[in-house]
């Protein structure tokens, strides 16, 4: 089954914009929408599948933030106290809150770029082309809801740091490198490398090992930073940072009782 879910299904997936813009099918304007929107929609099922696995495990990672924390500062009457308050938050907040966002507004630049180069979309062209990868993102979504509640949180923490990677991609691709093929006149020159790399993104995971993600940073690293900079013991913080990793994933894994997480905030 993972066979399937992390090779053959993004394999299809990116066959659809991939082959159809190199075979003529597409053009750069259909091709541009259609990658805008597998990433929209992928953004979307990844939030599912942490709505689900938070709703059947309860557990302790999805109730913490892990990029930033937010804060409110409340000064009294006088100016002499300063109170710093913590503003509860969700993992799946701070995911759909970074997705949905960047993705929304690279939508709007999408858009601009479209009628700025005059390769507006065929929608006799792109909404088959949507609906298909679509479609294969509901098998793979449908396939990992059989399982969801017995992955550990770890796994879905994995997913939606690939799906922001892949957010990120595609958005630098897509407004820096149709820039340069238009400059150039040749958007060949840019989809190829892309569809390639973005390839390459999405099937990494099927030959990454879950244990590598807390690895111990390589000597050789280690020892390059301390030449940058004399007198720090990189190797030391790099190893305290891993320890603090491992230590919050091992809590993240923790279940929380039923009540608690009812109190949490969305």
């Amino acid at each position: 089954m993972r066979f399937i879910q992390s090779l053959i299904l993004p394999l299809l997936i990116n066959a659809i914009p991939a082959l159809g813009f190199l075979f003529g099918a597409f053009g750069t304007g259909n091709t541009m929408l259609i990658y805008w929107a597998e990433n929209l929609l992928g953004g979307l099922m990844v939030a599912v599948r942490i709505w689900l696995h938070r709703r059947w495990t309860q557990k302790q990672g999805h109730y913490r933030a892990h990029v930033n924390t937010m804060t409110t500062t409340t000064t009294r009457r006088g100016g002499r106290v300063t109170q710093t308050r913590q503003i509860r938050t969700t993992f799946l907040a701070e995911f759909m809150l970074t997705h949905l966002v960047f993705t929304l507004a690279h939508g709007v630049f999408l858009v601009f770029l479209l009628f700025v180069m005059r390769v507006l979309p065929d929608r006799q062209t792109w909404l088959p082309a949507i609906a298909s990868m679509a479609f294969f993102q509901s098998i793979a979504l449908v396939m990992d809801v059989v399982t969801l509640k017995y992955r550990p949180f770890a796994w879905v923490k994995r997913l939606a740091n690939g799906a922001l990677g892949r957010m990120a991609l595609v958005h630098l691709a897509l407004i820096f490198g149709v820039g340069l093929a238009a400059v150039i006149g040749k958007n060949e020159l840019f989809f190829v490398p892309f569809a390639a790399l973005k390839l390459l993104v999405d099937v990494g995971s099927y030959f990454l090992k879950s244990d590598q993600q807390y690895a111990p940073a390589p000597s050789w690293l280690a020892n390059g930073m301390n030449k940058l900079k004399p007198g720090h013991d990189f190797a030391a913080e790099l190893e305290a940072d891993r320890q603090r990793l491992l230590r919050e994933a091992e809590l993240d894994e923790q279940v929380i009782p039923a009540r608690s997480a009812s109190t949490a905030k969305e």
